[in-house]
């Protein structure tokens, strides 16, 4: 009995040890982040009808995507598609190589962001509505026309297959996908045009930057991965596989010199941006609200088969200190249940408690979790600057506070919606979308901007200009959004 006391005891901890190692590396696979991409293909044909004759094709790109939801969404750049009269979409499935036909039912020049409509029937990529901490590992995969073989035989059998299938249009492109794997197979050249490039690197910065000139800022991540022309619309992936970013080409400066060094900069349109846009044309997603370090925390399976493993050891040390006790001192016996209790009563009283940190600091990237959200009343040791005094129908009433602390935590920027999953400010009232309005701080003043809301935003009874497009604000003006009527006045 000893002796299996013994061995047990040593297998128990073993089994601490083991679970214990830490967790390094990506955790997701990489062949189910690949099936979750594709490649794009857009075309322009002469008057929108495909004919690869006598110079109707105007012109062909190609670019990366990757898909979100269930529901067949796939997001890109806008430049990838931009002009395009008809897009394909070539996709790895297993051993298979899929083409779809796709639509593009949402282009946002100012984001460099494209929202396109498939029939794949596959798991999307989460989105991940946390930055990623500067220096995080991040990844990305994508199609680069520069690892593309060029010339001869490849060129002429890609470029056939895709004639074959668009002129006229086969059925599977708008169902289930046509396999055309064996149409590339005996081309290696050919069938590398779907072989996917990955990279990692990591993310040195969050900044908001301007994709063109007058245009709105965007919230993009300054990264340091190897990225090629054909990346574009690529996802920028944490360790968990989850979108913090989408690949883009680059800014434009506003002077000529300097635009030589900001295309050195690799950026992506950060994934608060990416929400926006889906938000707004009410695409399935799923979300995730991971940090950095969450990603590299023992998950819950672990947690659990340490504690059990933990607990049988300690029970076994236990029995075993019991019989050599038993053994030198005759006359004290207490019984295994007592032994037992008393195990598991100190355990207990050792255990660390389980429930997530509470205390007063929070993360200015968790949302959900920032103060004053939908507040209403009370005082503020946040350097309070502002407040919207809100009024409705059937009595609604709500005042919103937005502090120092709110812009600093936004980097400039404060947004207001029905959902605090999504704003940082939440209005609790059905008209509101759940992403509808923002405010910037610039130089002692207010902006205010509609972010594209189903129900749109009025400054002094004029509708804004459009979405994201910035217009001042100033104490006493008036704001209506859904069917809510605001109030600006200076805070305290």
């Amino acid at each position: 009995m000893k002796k299996f006391l013994h061995r047990l005891l040593i297998c128990l901890l073993a089994s601490c040890v083991a679970s214990c190692k830490k967790q390094d590396g990506a955790q997701f696979s990489p062949q189910n982040l690949e099936e979750s991409c594709v490649r794009i293909m857009s075309f322009q044909f002469r008057g929108g009808k495909v004919s690869f004759e006598n110079g109707d094709l105007l012109s062909a790109g190609s670019g990366s995507g990757f898909l979100v939801g269930t529901k067949g969404h796939v997001v890109t750049n806008h430049h990838v598609v931009e002009g395009a009269t008809h897009v394909l979409l070539m996709r790895k499935k297993g051993t298979k190589t899929l083409l779809y036909s796709a639509k593009v039912i949402k282009e946002e020049e100012h984001q460099d962001l494209a929202l396109l409509s498939s029939s794949i029937q596959a798991n999307g990529l989460p989105v991940n509505m946390v930055d990623a901490d500067k220096l995080a590992k991040v990844h990305s995969i994508g199609y680069p026309a520069i690892a593309d073989a060029k010339g001869g035989d490849g060129d002429k059998e890609y470029y056939q297959t895709l004639k074959q299938k668009l002129s006229p249009p086969d059925p599977g492109l708008q169902a289930d996908g046509v396999d055309i794997t064996r149409d590339l197979e005996n081309n290696k050249a050919a069938a590398d045009r779907v072989n996917a490039t990955f990279t990692s690197g990591t993310i040195r910065r969050y900044s908001n930057q301007v994709f063109g000139k007058g245009w709105p800022q965007v919230y993009v991540a300054d990264h340091d991965l190897n990225i090629g022309h054909g990346n574009s619309g690529g996802p920028l992936v944490d360790d968990g596989g989850n979108v913090v970013g989408v690949v883009g080409r680059g800014m434009i400066s506003t002077s000529e010199q300097n635009q030589a060094d900001i295309d050195k900069i690799n950026w992506a349109i950060s994934s608060k941006e990416l929400i926006a846009l889906l938000e707004a044309n009410k695409a399935s997603y799923a979300t995730v609200k991971m940090s950095t370090g969450d990603l590299h925390r023992m998950p819950l399976w672990k947690m659990v088969t340490v504690s059990i493993a933990g607990a049988l050891a300690a029970i076994a040390l236990g029995l075993s200190l019991y019989l050599m006790s038993r053994r030198n001192h005759h006359d004290v016996q207490p019984s295994v249940t007592e032994l037992v209790r008393a195990v598991a009563g100190r355990m207990g009283a050792d255990k660390p408690d389980p429930r997530p940190h509470q205390g007063g600091g929070y993360d200015p990237t968790n949302l959900v979790d920032a103060p004053h959200r939908g507040g209403s009343g009370g005082g503020s040791d946040h350097g309070l600057i502002w407040e919207l005094d809100i009024s409705g129908p059937s009595g609604f009433r709500q005042i919103l506070r937005m502090t120092d602390n709110d812009f600093r935590d936004g980097r400039g920027r404060v947004v207001i919606g029905r959902s605090a999953e999504f704003s940082q400010l939440a209005v609790r009232h059905d008209s509101v979308s759940r992403q509808h309005l923002q405010f910037e701080h610039r130089n002692g003043g207010l902006t205010v901007a509609d972010r594209n809301s189903s129900n749109g935003t009025k400054l002094n009874q004029r509708a804004l200009p459009g979405p994201f497009q910035e217009m001042p604000i100033r104490e006493g003006d008036s704001l209506q959004f859904g069917e809510l009527t605001a109030k600006l006045r200076r805070g305290f």
